[in-house]
């Protein structure tokens, strides 16, 4: 049964614009960020140009397949959740799952950049946090040798740090790793855990007792005395520094 309204219509608030935004784009889910995450979405909205990005590089060691390269990237991406997420800033910061993401690879000439230009270039690129797909790799071919073969191939990993740190891009190439070798395809769905239960498990805990211990055993933001010890006492020491 619906009701009828009395009253002059309203309007519908930030959240259900927020909502409607989400699924236009194609969104399947949506995960609240909390913590040192909302801080650094909201950064990166308030400064775009910064990048507020990681990168990892390494070189490629034997053959390499581009194909098989880029079709291992897909499979990981339809493997984990997080690499289908967008963000959305428009009522509160939040993370946006897709049902498909894709991963951006460019594969470049050894002549076409110099590799510390290439990495420096790729860190000032920004990324689009509304688009799903925060993590970049970029295949840098290796010098031409004297009999004809090439040097191993240089991969840039370049990654939105509001979405992963360095622990979870090596674990995400490890899945990488492990599709390459099947041929550029994972088995299997979603893998769970994923964002969805880690912010389930963060909403869970209680944070009570650590935040009122570390507001008295941190030391203020103008101190310059590192953590544990006490100001002016005696360090057994003289002179600046």
């Amino acid at each position: 049964r619906i009701a009828q309204a009395h009253g002059p219509p309203t309007r519908p608030g930030a959240a259900v614009l927020a909502d409607v935004l989400a699924l236009a784009a194609g969104a399947r889910d949506t995960v609240t960020a909390a913590g040192h995450q909302r801080d650094l979405i909201r950064a990166a909205v308030r400064d775009p140009a910064d990048g507020h990005v990681g990168q990892l590089a390494w070189n490629w060691a034997g053959p390499l397949d581009t194909a098989r390269l880029a079709d291992a990237w897909l499979s990981v991406a339809d493997r984990e959740t997080v690499l289908r997420a967008s963000f959305d800033w428009t009522h509160l910061p939040r993370l946006v799952l897709h049902e498909w993401a894709e991963i951006e690879i460019a594969h470049l000439e050894h002549a076409a950049v110099s590799w510390s230009d290439l990495v420096e270039r790729d860190r000032l690129r920004s990324f689009a946090p509304h688009r799903p797909g925060l993590l970049r790799v970029t295949l840098l071919d290796g010098r031409p040798g004297a009999g004809g073969e090439r040097g191993p191939t240089r991969v840039l990993l370049t990654y939105h740090r509001a979405l992963l740190d360095e622990r979870g891009v090596h674990l995400l190439l490890r899945e990488f790793y492990r599709a390459y070798a099947r041929g550029g395809v994972l088995p299997g769905g979603d893998r769970r855990p994923d964002v969805r239960d880690h912010a389930l498990w963060l909403a869970r805990q209680h944070t009570g007792a650590a935040r009122a211990y570390w507001s008295t055993a941190a030391p203020p933001p103008e101190a310059i005395v590192r953590p544990g010890l006490t100001g002016g006492a005696p360090t057994g020491h003289t002179g600046s520094g």
